[in-house]
């Protein structure tokens, strides 16, 4: 019985574990946009 305990005990920190280092992740992502729409959105990013 304890050691079930045990074993739920520490796939519960490895969850927890693993939840904190997706949060952690970078979030990329890769867009295609045109010349006139990256210049747009860069001068309201200069606003």
């Amino acid at each position: 019985m304890t050691n079930l305990k045990l074993d739920q005990e520490e796939r519960k920190a490895d969850l927890a574990e693993a939840a904190e280092a997706i949060f952690k992740k970078d979030k990329r992502i890769n867009i295609r946009i045109s010349v006139r729409d990256l210049a747009a959105l860069q001068r309201r990013a200069l606003q």
